[in-house]
């Protein structure tokens, strides 16, 4: 396990959840009707204008260490893919954009934990 790794992934799912869902949106970086709202890549600091912010490929290279997202080639694609939520991460995630970030970010914490109590597991010596 990787300490860092950890703390990353649980300052973003704390990040994100304080965020009101009415505050979230989907395929774009921010709402004209409101300014607050944005999408996860939005929220991080990302706008249509800048090159992408370091929390954004930060967050990617996390969710990318869990969904297969290997076709696609946007460095920021696979927020993307999870904020927007094509059926099937609505199916496996969650209906909000907030739910999808918080679920994919929880299972990116279980790999990371899993993988230290593999680890620390005493390998099984046979008679």
């Amino acid at each position: 396990m990787n300490p860092n790794k950890v703390h990353r992934i649980k300052y973003f799912m704390e990040f994100f959840s304080r965020i009101p869902d009415k505050l979230w949106c989907t395929r774009v970086y921010q709402t004209c009707d409101n300014p607050r709202r944005h999408c996860a890549a939005g929220h991080l600091g990302n706008r249509a204008d800048t090159p992408y912010a370091e929390a954004v490929l930060e967050l990617n290279a996390l969710i990318r260490s869990v969904v297969d997202i290997s076709s696609q080639t946007e460095k920021d694609i696979a927020i993307t893919t999870i904020n927007d939520g094509t059926p099937l991460y609505r199916l496996k995630y969650g209906g909000t954009p907030k739910e999808r970030m918080l679920n994919v970010l929880k299972e990116c914490l279980e790999k990371e934990t899993n993988h230290e109590s593999e680890q620390n597991t005493p390998a099984q010596t046979l008679p």
